[in-house]
């Protein structure tokens, strides 16, 4: 048949250094293991893209929250906070639809990652029955049944 065997490799990555005036840096290794690729956003900003996925191109962000970075499907990535207001952390969303950051407690991350604990923005313990929406313990109970 002549093929390649099953052999899997990632589209050619058009090699974007520059968007605008802004330098880019290099994508981490073990996101272009995934074939994530450098891109530029439609105002000119650095960002990530995913062509097998057909992700637009997000910019690239840091997380500067107490929400932790997760493993999910073998791609590390960013924790963030979803809303202030309900104190609750979550991941970025690299497929780019969506909202931005996506609650641990969501059904979509609880069936592509099953077991993420509930965390809160603040660092502060998640009490049994807050149903991982944070706010610091309004959901009462003994802070020694949260199993964090």
């Amino acid at each position: 048949m002549g093929g390649a065997g099953g052999e899997f490799s990632c589209p050619a990555d058009p090699g974007i250094t520059m968007c605008g005036s802004e330098t880019c840096g290099a994508v981490d290794p073990t996101l272009a293991m995934g074939c994530y690729q450098t891109c530029c956003t439609t105002d000119m900003k650095c960002g990530t893209t995913n062509p097998l996925l057909m992700t637009p191109c997000n910019v690239v962000t840091e997380n500067t929250s107490m929400c932790p970075n997760e493993m999910i499907q073998g791609m590390m990535v960013p924790g963030c906070c979803v809303d202030e207001a309900t104190n609750e952390c979550g991941i970025m969303n690299t497929l780019g639809i969506g909202e931005p950051c996506v609650g641990r407690t969501s059904q979509v991350l609880q069936f592509i990652a099953p077991g993420l604990a509930p965390k809160n923005c603040d660092g502060t313990p998640v009490m049994e029955g807050d149903g991982g929406a944070g706010m610091g313990g309004a959901g009462g109970g003994d802070p020694a049944d949260a199993g964090l």
